[in-house]
């Protein structure tokens, strides 16, 4: 069983590990026009899919797992399969609300 760095790592964000850039400051919605929260939707759906990626490839790599690490991965997975069908469910309901400009 090989068991490396990535395996504490599981519930990092792929903004958070690449360091890139300057952070941006976050902003309630109810401060956001529509554009801007739909792009900011957008962008979230993004990072994402691509810590989907990430973690996915870190999962397999790192196989075989103890039990307590495969679990990790799938509640770190899980919760981010959640939060993807979420930001894609919400730009088509708010594109059918009013919204305060």
């Amino acid at each position: 069983m090989r068991v490396g760095r990535h395996v504490a790592q599981p519930l990092r964000t792929a903004s958070a590990k690449s360091g890139a850039g300057p952070r941006r400051r976050r902003q309630n919605w109810s401060a956001l026009k529509r554009e801007r929260a739909l792009e900011a939707l957008a962008a979230r759906s993004r990072a994402i899919e691509a810590e989907l990626a990430r973690l996915g490839a870190i999962q397999v790599e790192q196989q075989p797992l103890p039990d307590f690490v495969e679990a990790v991965f799938e509640y770190s997975l899980g919760q981010l399969r959640a939060e993807a069908t979420w930001v894609t469910h919400t730009p088509a309901y708010m594109t059918n609300k009013p919204w305060l400009e």
